[in-house]
């Protein structure tokens, strides 16, 4: 299935952010090259230790995620590829991203730099839980000894639970 955007949808397009499955994003760059999308999938190089040597492989820099420059009038078969989950939103919104950004994370791929991911997540932010058993579940983000962990109130009771998390796992609420 080829897509046909015209030269207007084209000229309109913008740079958006696909939330996928875990281990899907290189997948899904092949399909959508197949389908005429432009993504980007900054990568980052990873030595990984077997038992008997050591293997560079290359890993997303942002795991689950990876860039489309679309027109969202062409978001249908854009969703419709396994393993994309949906537009990273804010009120069912995609949010665009700039050329500017797009730029930037390209040269730091280029330099070939030890990157590391940074969570901009903070203490006290509301957040929901994407994934797992937990999915849909929301509550406050906090910290203990290093780890992140979800925090749900029950203030009736004066009381409150809380469970482990990982930060890809996780989306802040407005």
């Amino acid at each position: 299935m080829r897509s046909s955007m015209s030269i207007t949808q084209q000229r309109d397009s913008k740079w958006y952010v696909l939330y996928t499955y875990p281990l899907f994003e290189k997948k899904i760059g092949r399909q959508l090259a197949l389908i005429d999308i432009i993504h980007y999938l900054p990568v980052r190089t990873e030595v990984r230790k077997w038992s008997d040597r050591l293997k560079r492989t290359e890993v997303p820099l942002f795991p689950n995620y990876i860039f489309v420059k679309t027109n969202l009038l062409n978001k249908t078969p854009i969703l419709s590829i396994p393993g994309v989950v949906r537009f990273v939103s804010i009120e069912g919104k995609a949010i665009p991203v700039s050329e500017d950004d797009i730029n930037k994370i390209r040269q730091i791929e280029a330099s070939r730099q030890d990157v590391e991911i940074e969570s901009v997540y903070n203490t006290g932010d509301k957040i929901r839980i994407l994934n797992g058993v937990f999915s849909g579940l929301e509550g406050e983000l906090y910290k203990r000894s290093n780890r992140l962990r979800v925090l749900i109130k029950l203030p009736v009771i004066a009381q409150a639970v809380s469970v482990e998390i990982s930060n890809c796992d996780i989306e802040k609420l407005a």
